[in-house]
């Protein structure tokens, strides 16, 4: 039985794997940069719903759950029973996140002198995150309430959802990428990709750091420990 979890969740792990990298280089070969994140977003869901859904009729009709990995010792791998896939996504984006990062401020950096397009945006990229951050504290405190958390819970839900910054690092500068770079008549339309770049790159490295400390700091305080 563990050999044949193992072989579904390596044919699940490629087939989502080998579909997310088709649908980003389609994405960019057909000039349509925004699809291929969606889409893998979107694929990635479906599947994990469909597998869900899967594994609650063979539950029904007392069959063995093929999609749950029996094969964990530890608290963590308990922890990710029946997300097979998953795991090896996690220690795939592990493996990957430093050479990920290192190529994205390679190719940033061969587009932007960061810290002299900075200064004139950092009053409007600070306002804008604050205001950001405000509103979706707001909208997160309200999604959890009536659902069992404590005070101190909700507290620590709005400080871990701070950081943003993943999604926004990988797209953030597409949008100056799109641009033309030696056409006059689009001066504005340019101007206004640096300023959404720069706003994105504040907010990342305003919240990114803010939140790791929050949730190493407070995670102990407001928690209630495990038995």
């Amino acid at each position: 039985m563990q050999r044949l979890n193992r072989l579904i969740t390596a044919k699940r792990s490629f087939l989502l794997g080998t579909g997310g990298f088709l649908l980003m280089m389609g994405s960019e070969k057909y000039g349509y940069l925004m699809v291929g994140p969606l889409a893998c977003i979107i694929s990635a869901f479906v599947a994990s719903t469909g597998w869900r859904w899967r594994l609650k009729m063979q539950n029904d009709r007392n069959n063995p759950k093929l999609s749950v990995d029996k094969n964990c010792d530890d608290e963590d791998d308990q922890g990710l029973q029946g997300k097979p896939v998953e795991k090896v996504f996690e220690y795939v984006w592990d493996s990957l996140q430093p050479s990920v990062y290192a190529f994205m401020g390679t190719v940033i950096g061969s587009y932007l002198p960061f810290i002299d397009f900075i200064e004139p945006y950092l009053l409007d990229g600070l306002l804008v995150v604050t205001i950001g951050i405000t509103v979706r504290m707001i909208f997160t405190t309200c999604s959890v309430l009536g659902t069992g958390f404590s005070r101190k819970e909700i507290i620590f839900v709005n400080i871990s959802w701070l950081p943003k910054s993943t999604l926004q690092a990988f797209l953030a500068w597409f949008a100056i990428d799109i641009m033309p770079k030696d056409m006059p008549d689009k001066k504005d339309e340019r101007e206004c990709a640096i300023r959404l770049f720069m706003i994105a790159m504040i907010s990342i490295l305003l919240t990114a750091p803010i939140g790791a400390i929050g949730i190493k700091l407070f995670g102990p305080r407001l928690l209630p420990r495990a038995n």
